[in-house]
């Protein structure tokens, strides 16, 4: 049976929603180059002893009264994931983080107003997988 995101979730410091959408999540590792001028042939790369956490792109439905703290300071974020056929407890990626971007989609008479947020992790803390059980 293939995993779907329904009963995924995120948890921001600061910051509660109904969410529609949580976007991929990618960690990068840059790559260095490191070709001598005397190369002959190819190119030569190491990767970089870093990995940038990356960011999280959320939709949610908007709430006037709830107001996404793009000000705050850094908090914890958790993305739980949803649980698999036999789990008792979901994997979660859990780290510190703060919003760096808000939009409210446009306002009309069809559609239900969405927010969006990008959770930037920091780095300090994770973000760390753990998997379910």
């Amino acid at each position: 049976m293939a995993l779907t995101g329904n009963g995924a979730s995120i948890s921001i410091s600061g910051f509660t929603g109904t969410v529609q959408t949580i976007a991929g999540i990618e960690h990068t590792r840059e790559v260095m180059d490191v070709t001598p001028l005397d190369a002959a042939d190819f190119e030569e790369f190491d990767p970089a002893p870093l990995r940038n956490p990356g960011s999280v792109d959320v939709v949610y439905f908007y709430d006037s009264s709830n107001e996404a703290p793009l000000s705050g300071a850094a908090g914890t974020v958790t993305v739980t994931f949803p649980l698999k056929s036999g789990e008792s407890t979901a994997a979660t990626l859990s780290g510190t983080g703060f919003l760096s971007r808000a939009a409210i989609t446009e306002l009309n008479n069809t559609a239900k107003t969405m927010g969006e947020i990008t959770v930037q992790w920091d780095g300090k803390t994770g973000p760390t997988y753990t998997a379910g059980s």
